[in-house]
């Protein structure tokens, strides 16, 4: 199944430079365009080799994500369609150990050896806690006739003119028209110049931490060895080195 955003990586600064760049977009605000791991072929292009398995502590999940379709009426319904999703949550743990080569998870140990240059292990580790939001939503009064849709006209005429959590409002839409609302519907009621979003932090984001050990091969290749360097970093930057091999 082809992964939504995972861009083509051949390890180049610029590849590596543009995840850095999704990474950062991503621990600000969930995204739904790409993910940064591809589920079924793992990260190829990364300083560090992951499998499709450390999807978890990358925060990628099998969701559902309602999408429009035009009906034969012309009205939108929603129909639910799974797709790999990505927040940031991530949840490097201990114990993991992490190749810069792909050959280490797939050739004869003695033969992965020759082309292991680096591995990191992971000591100690807590998950990164995103930021917690609280969104409120507000109608504004005599805009009805700029939105687009049957849909929207009935959102916004089941609401107030007053300010409302995200949640409240949308338990008055179910109660007045026994649908439901997603915030992608509010925001295109935005757009159009019928609503207002506003966000407020409650809880700021942990970024976690991790304490990896780096593991290095002797001269002659017959296994990884302590290097001697332990390193503690959060879990945000701990998938920028892996990404670019630099803390």
């Amino acid at each position: 199944m082809p992964i939504r955003g995972v861009l083509d990586m051949h390890g180049t600064a610029n590849s590596r430079q543009k995840l850095l760049e999704d990474l950062n977009s991503l621990i600000q605000r969930p995204r739904y365009d790409f993910v940064l791991l591809d589920c079924s072929q793992g990260t190829e292009g990364w300083a560090f080799y992951l499998l499709p398995s450390f999807k978890d502590a990358l925060d990628i999940k099998y969701l559902t994500k309602g999408r429009r379709q035009k009906s034969s009426n012309d009205e939108s319904e929603k129909h639910n369609s799974f797709e790999w999703q990505q927040r940031s949550a991530f949840s490097f743990k201990r114990g993991y150990r992490i190749y810069d080569t792909k050959d280490a998870y797939e050739l004869d140990w003695s033969e992965a050896l020759k082309k292991i240059n680096s591995c990191v292990q992971v000591r100690t580790a807590k998950a990164a806690v995103p930021e917690h939001r609280t969104t409120y939503v507000q109608k504004i009064a005599g805009k009805e006739s700029v939105l687009t849709s049957d849909r929207q006209r009935a959102i916004y005429n089941a609401l107030d003119n007053s300010e409302k959590e995200f949640s409240k409002a949308t338990d008055d839409v179910k109660k007045k028209t026994e649908k439901s609302v997603g915030l992608d519907t509010i925001e295109r009621m935005k757009k159009l110049g019928a609503m207002k979003i506003r966000f407020m932090i409650t809880t700021p984001r942990n970024k976690g931490s991790v304490t990896f050990d780096t593991l290095l091969p002797d001269k002659e290749k017959t296994g990884l060895f302590p290097s001697g360097k332990t390193t503690t970093t959060t879990q945000d930057d701990f998938i920028r080195f892996l990404i670019s091999g630099k803390l």
